[in-house]
């Protein structure tokens, strides 16, 4: 279907135009010749599918919801409850987990690994390079290497018959340190020592600190590694971000026994990726983890 003069517009990403409300002139707007599915869920996430409220209050939400005073939930006089605004970030988190559940059918797996090694590795490299290194930048590492053998895992879903799969992993990482949750992404993964991973990641936790981001530094992304860093977490099930096929996450390192181990989990797309693969997939990740040496990283 054509969008006036605009971009070529496939039928899964029509379908879902209509599904969720999104304006045409935005999806005009698009810098792409063909408007897939992904293109939709994408742009769905990085803006409000909520309407302008009419006269009187009451507004509409997607697709006929109506939401007035009094409401179950609402505050008012006598509710007990009073109004408290939401930040653009979390309106903005909102929508991304919406969409997610709305259109992703996601299953998830998870695998306890014994990180002993890595995290040792990890403080090896901190003393070398002077610089903090940690888990997270060597899961990184490792999800970005598996690129190759796992390519439908970074890969957009365009149709019921077709993905997506980039040259390169572009892995997102989430950073929340209590000024809003923010996913910047580290570009070609892949190519980089773990040494500039954990160099970008640094810059990235300082910029979240202060909500500096640049719009190129949050997209591109192809997967994404959500963190979980308080002890006592023993499991994360992540969201799938609109227009990508996973998310890896990693609780914080605990004892047990002997051992200092952490359970990374995958949510996985199952329009893409089916269980056996999920499992190999996790599989891979707990190899190169627990057998992570200091040398050549």
């Amino acid at each position: 279907a054509e969008t006036g003069d605009g971009p070529l517009v496939t039928a899964p990403a029509q379908a879902l135009i209509d599904e969720l409300g999104v304006d045409p002139e935005r999806v005009r707007a698009l810098a792409v010749k063909v408007v897939r599915r992904a293109d939709v869920e994408r742009l769905a996430a990085a803006a409000p599918t909520r309407q302008e409220s009419p006269p009187g209050g009451t507004e509409q939400i997607d697709r006929g919801t109506r939401v007035t005073p009094g409401n179950d939930g609402a505050a008012g006089p006598g509710s007990g409850r009073s109004p408290r605004s939401l930040s653009a970030n979390q309106r903005a988190v909102g929508r991304a987990v919406s969409l997610s559940h709305q259109t992703v059918p996601a299953a998830y797996t998870a695998v306890k690994v014994d990180v002993g090694h890595a995290v040792a590795a990890a403080r090896d490299l901190t003393r070398r390079l002077r610089r903090l290194v940690g888990l997270p930048d060597l899961l990184i590492s490792a999800v970005a290497r598996l690129h190759r053998d796992f390519p439908l895992f970074f890969a957009a879903l365009v149709d019921e018959g077709t993905a997506s799969v980039p040259e390169s992993p572009h892995v997102g990482v989430t950073i929340d340190l209590g000024a809003g949750l923010y996913v910047p992404v580290i570009r070609d993964a892949g190519t980089k020592s773990v040494a500039e991973i954990a160099g970008e990641l640094a810059e990235y936790r300082r910029l979240a600190q202060r909500g500096g981001f640049r719009e190129e530094q949050l997209a591109g992304g192809t997967i994404v590694v959500t963190l979980h860093h308080d002890a006592g977490i023993v499991m994360a099930v992540p969201i799938i971000f609109p227009g990508q096929a996973c998310a890896v996450a990693l609780t914080s390192p605990q004892r047990e026994g002997e051992r200092t181990v952490a359970v990374v989990g995958l949510s996985y797309d199952h329009r893409l990726i089916n269980g056996r693969d999920a499992v190999l997939f996790l599989q891979a990740l707990k190899e190169t983890l627990e057998g992570t040496p200091s040398e050549g990283l």
